[in-house]
This record gives C-alpha cells, structure tokens and sequence, in this order.
C-alpha cells in the first residue's frame, strides 16, 4: 500500500506525516518542483518513523510524494508513490 501523507507547518519547516503502512520496514520522502522530476530527500529506515520535516525550502513551490519501502530477504520493494502535496509559499 501507498502511505497517505498530510503536511503542516512546523516552526520555520514543513511537517511531512502518515499513518504506519503494513509490512513497510521503512519510507522515502520525494520532493519535487514540476511533478515531473523527483528527488529523494530523506529516507527514513525503521517502520515507525512516519514523519518528516522538511527546513530545507526556499520561496519555490514544491510536490511532495511518500513511498514505503518493504525489503525481502536481499530484495527491497517499494509501494508505488503516494498521492502528491503541493506547498506554496
């Protein structure tokens, strides 16, 4: 299953949140400015860390997507993407 991510403003960051996906053993956070192009900011390796702050924008308008992340044996398998957050300043 895909994570579904909420965001909030934290501070002078941008909180990052979900709820615990089943048989994930860690996430990947992906930022984006197009849609089109994504980059990986943080991965986050242990099941029960579902959130993220990100302090690291600028003025730009940026897409958000979380991916969970199953490894098997040797082989990891991530979900497909989440729905996308969109921050605007």
């Amino acid at each position: 299953d895909a994570p579904e991510p909420k965001m909030e403003a934290a501070g002078v960051g941008l909180r990052i949140f979900w709820e615990q996906v089943p048989l994930a053993t860690g996430y990947e956070v992906q930022r984006s400015t197009d849609g089109i192009r994504w980059s990986r900011v943080r991965t986050l390796n242990k099941p029960d860390l579902t959130s993220w702050t990100d302090t690291g924008r600028n003025a730009a308008k940026y897409r958000y997507r979380v991916v969970a992340v199953a490894k098997l044996k040797a082989t990891t398998c991530p979900s497909a993407p989440s729905g996308e957050l969109i921050w605007t300043p």
